[in-house]
C-alpha cells in the first residue's frame, strides 16, 4: 500500500511498473502475492492480467481533473515579484486557448511557481507562448524563468 500511496501525479503508474516487472521474472510455476486488498483495482487487474479497465477509470480520472494525458502541464519558476505579470500576460489567452492557470505558488523566500494546465490540442501555441515571454525578459536583461514543460511531477 505504501508503494501505491505515494503522493505524486505518476505513483500508481510507477507502482504498477514495479509490480509488473516483478510478475514478469516469474517462472510457469511461480507465484506471485500481493499484500493489497482483493477488491483494489490494481489487485484486479494483476490477477486479471488485463489492465484496461484500470487504464480506462485512471484516464477519466486524469481528463476531469484536466491532467496528462489529454492535458498538458507547464511550471514556470522565478522571482516572486514576476509571477505576478507572468500571470497577468495570459489573461487575455487563457479563455481562448482553455488555459488553467494554478498559482503564483510561493515555494521559498522570493521564489514562486506557476503551473499551467492546457488541452494537448493547444499546447504547441501555449507553449511557444511562454517560451515568447522568456525570450522578450532576456532581451530586456531580466532573469529568465525556469520551464519545464510535461514534468514529471509538478508539485
Amino acid at each position: 500500500e505504501q508503494i501505491f500511496g505515494r503522493i505524486g501525479l505518476r505513483s500508481d503508474e510507477q507502482g504498477l511498473l514495479d509490480w509488473s516487472d516483478a510478475a514478469n521474472l516469474l517462472s510457469e510455476s511461480g507465484t506471485l502475492y500481493i499484500s493489497l486488498p482483493s477488491e483494489n483495482p490494481i489487485s484486479q487487474a494483476l490477477i486479471r492480467g488485463s489492465f484496461t479497465n484500470l487504464y480506462s477509470h485512471e484516464i477519466s480520472q486524469r481528463t476531469s481533473a484536466q491532467l496528462p494525458p489529454k492535458y498538458r502541464l507547464a511550471t514556470i519558476d522565478g522571482e516572486s515579484r514576476d509571477m505576478h505579470f507572468v500571470s497577468e500576460s495570459f489573461e487575455g489567452p487563457r479563455a481562448d486557448f482553455d488555459l488553467h492557470i494554478i498559482g503564483p505558488i510561493e515555494r521559498r523566500e522570493g521564489q514562486s511557481r506557476l503551473v499551467l494546465k492546457f488541452p494537448t490540442s493547444r499546447g504547441t501555441e501555449i507553449i511557444k507562448r511562454i517560451y515568447e515571454i522568456n525570450r522578450v525578459r532576456s532581451l530586456q536583461g531580466e532573469k529568465t524563468l525556469r520551464v519545464s514543460v510535461d514534468p514529471y511531477d509538478f508539485i
